[in-house]
């Protein structure tokens, strides 16, 4: 099971709308809004666990891709015995 986390997250009202931004600060464009303050703290949850999804497939992805790349490069420096790289 995963460690919980705690994350700062600020409730800044919308003068224009009404209702409350999210803005989660240590997770840059983690945003959201909602009509009431339960509302946004919901939002908040939701918008964090889908933050942290993404996170963890690019996470992924990159993995994948560095680990791909590894392999193809260490494959093409690969030489004949005997032979010599010229530049």
């Amino acid at each position: 099971m995963p460690t919980p986390r705690t994350y700062t997250i600020l409730f800044p009202p919308d003068p224009t709308h009404g209702g409350y931004w999210v803005s989660v600060p240590t997770l840059p464009g983690c945003h959201n809004q909602g009509d009431s303050l339960e509302a946004a703290i919901a939002n908040a949850r939701e918008t964090i666990r889908a933050y942290l999804d993404d996170l963890g497939q690019a996470t992924k992805r990159s993995r994948r891709s560095a680990s791909t790349h590894r392999r193809s490069l260490s494959t093409s420096l690969r030489e004949p015995s005997g032979t010599r790289a010229t530049r």
